[in-house]
């Protein structure tokens, strides 16, 4: 392969590939990204990746909009600058012919262009589309911020709220690590916050909150509600535990996993296995299992797999990054999770496929870009993921 003629990532457009040997793909991945070819090339003379948009500062968060229309996709991103300039911009991703190997042109592509945009002050934690697929759009930095996009393709604030009070200036409130749009209820909403809190939001009533509790003894990193539930919902935080809760009974919450040792937490590269502090970062429940989640330790290479059906430990461990986690995310569908790392990977785990080897999980696929992964997000039909690495956007067909 000539890399010189080639496009500016890996792939020529965004591409999932199988791992040719299954049990030795940790070591696979970690050779194939030091022994990446050089562009000889100057930047400026490379063709235009294909499938790929290009923002003018760093992004972190992405989100599909729920589509009916399976060629043409709507996606939301944002910056992540530490003062108070930050974007949120509108993507449409249409449908573009692309060059095969053959030298013909064919379709499968998608050509992802900017068409509406907004100013905020701080770096948004998390983005997400009204999953009954309105033009609604929720942002939470250290406020929840409800969006619309108007048929003139203007990307309008509705509704702002605040964790604690009516002062909603920049200093008054601690910042929202995360929220969860309830699926069932889309008038619902649960964010968290360094507070210690979870937050219940009533978008009918958004002036104040509909419930709040103290949940972790120390900072709150994520939560996210079970399938199929209005009501209860689960929490992951700096003291290192997965909690469970229930909207009709909030005195007692229940710890469904707290990591426990060595070979739940994975490899830290960098870091020493302090079972003292073990903050997990990220939580995901499954679109297809309500018992299923997944999670993993700041810092970590490895994921928890956890059914709650057999609290206190995980069922299985995915292992097959060399470099800490960032994001994961599960398909809208199947019995898939999608994770990106620090080690420019994208995985895809295939639950269902039993690859399964002393409670190890096996990636069934990988998507290699040149930076690292800060987000990954899937597309409503679960066609494509997105991946989020420096100032770009990946859309990937898998």
């Amino acid at each position: 392969m000539d890399w010189s003629k080639q496009k500016r990532s890996s792939f020529s457009m965004g591409s999932l590939n199988a791992p040719a040997y299954p049990h030795q793909h940790h070591q696979n991945i970690s050779s194939s990204t030091q022994q990446r070819p050089v562009l000889q090339q100057p930047l400026s003379a490379l063709p235009v990746r294909s499938a790929y948009y290009e923002s003018h500062g760093p992004l972190f968060c992405s989100d599909w909009k729920p589509t009916e229309q399976h060629s043409f996709h709507t996606i939301a991103v944002s910056s992540y600058r530490e003062h108070s300039y930050n974007k949120i911009e509108i993507v449409e991703a249409s449908p573009e012919l692309v060059e095969q190997v053959d030298g013909n042109r064919g379709g499968g592509g998608l050509s992802l262009k900017k068409f509406a945009d907004a100013t905020v002050d701080l770096p948004v934690t998390k983005l997400q589309w009204d999953p009954s697929g309105s033009n609604k759009l929720v942002t939470t930095t250290n406020v929840l911020t409800v969006w619309e996009l108007s048929p003139d393709n203007r990307l309008v604030a509705h509704s702002t709220v605040a964790n604690k009070g009516d002062d909603l200036t920049r200093a008054s409130h601690p910042p929202l690590t995360s929220f969860d749009w309830n699926k069932v209820n889309p008038n619902l909403i649960i964010t968290s916050s360094i507070d210690t809190t979870c937050t219940v939001w009533d978008l009918h009533r958004p002036i104040y909150p509909k419930t709040q509790l103290i949940a972790h003894d120390s900072e709150v990193f994520d939560v996210a509600f079970i399938k199929g539930s209005t009501d209860i919902f689960a929490s992951v935080g700096h003291d290192g535990s997965v909690r469970m809760f229930d909207l009709r009974c909030l005195e007692h919450s229940t710890i469904v996993y707290e990591p426990r040792g060595p070979e739940e937490v994975g490899a830290m590269p960098g870091k020493t296995n302090d079972m003292n502090s073990l903050p997990l970062l990220r939580l995901a429940t499954s679109n297809t299992d309500s018992n299923v989640m997944a999670t993993f330790v700041g810092g970590s290479d490895s994921i928890a797999i956890i059914d709650m059906r057999y609290p206190g430990y995980a069922s299985s461990m995915l292992k097959g990054h060399s470099s800490p986690l960032n994001s994961i995310q599960w398909h809208p569908s199947q019995s898939k999770l999608l994770s990106g790392a620090d080690d420019c990977q994208a995985l895809v785990w295939d639950l269902k496929e039993s690859r399964l080897r002393n409670g190890t999980g096996l990636p069934s696929g990988v998507y290699g870009d040149m930076m690292e992964i800060n987000n990954v997000s899937w597309s409503s039909d679960g066609e494509w993921f997105g991946v989020v690495a420096g100032k770009g956007l990946q859309a990937v067909r898998v």
